[in-house]
């Protein structure tokens, strides 16, 4: 089983992105798509940039840039 580990965003309970203070280790095989986000979550404005991963438990938003999360995951694979 190949994971890579990210640094996930916290968010209070109106959604809106706080520190990226979780680890996330996510299963390769289970993601479904990535792709960056800047300057807007969950419908809202936020100062937060990043890189959003679609897996079947949902949508992660990871501090990392997509740059990084696309390089980590190609390594693995």
């Amino acid at each position: 089983m190949k994971t890579v580990k990210l640094n996930k965003y916290k968010t209070n309970t109106h959604g809106t992105l706080r520190a990226a203070t979780e680890q996330l280790a996510v299963r390769v095989d289970k993601i479904i798509e990535y792709y960056s986000f800047a300057g807007q979550a969950n419908g809202q404005q936020t100062d937060k940039e990043g890189t959003v991963v679609v897996t079947e438990g949902g949508e992660h938003y990871v501090q990392e840039p997509f740059d990084k999360v696309a390089t980590s995951i190609k390594k693995v694979r």
